[in-house]
């Protein structure tokens, strides 16, 4: 289990975000049962595959698995929350796919 996915880490990750919705879909299944729908929809290939994400790059050396809302909420209001939404809306790219593909 991931340091994100405990339940104390979930609680407060559920505390602080109040405005966007928290989708997770896959919250009662284990990591079996989340490799086998991957393989049915056809994205655990891709799933596997190494590659640097954020998770990877800002992985502290020593995750916490109980976090403290107080601190979340400090690091959240430093964030510059306007300008990083403008940076993304700016650099988002429009690609339509139609499926079933060819």
């Amino acid at each position: 289990q991931v340091a994100s996915q405990t339940i104390t880490n979930l609680q407060a990750i559920s505390t602080v975000v109040k405005t966007l919705p928290i989708l997770r879909p896959l919250i009662g299944h284990d990591k079996l049962e989340i490799e086998q729908a991957g393989k049915q929809i056809g994205t655990y290939d891709i799933s596997i595959q190494p590659h640097q994400d954020c998770c990877v790059l800002f992985t502290p050396r020593r995750v916490t698995t109980a976090a403290n809302i107080a601190s979340l909420l400090d690091a959240e209001a430093s964030l510059p929350v306007d300008q990083m939404v403008r940076e993304a809306v700016d650099a988002a790219e429009h690609t339509e796919i139609n499926f079933p593909l060819p």
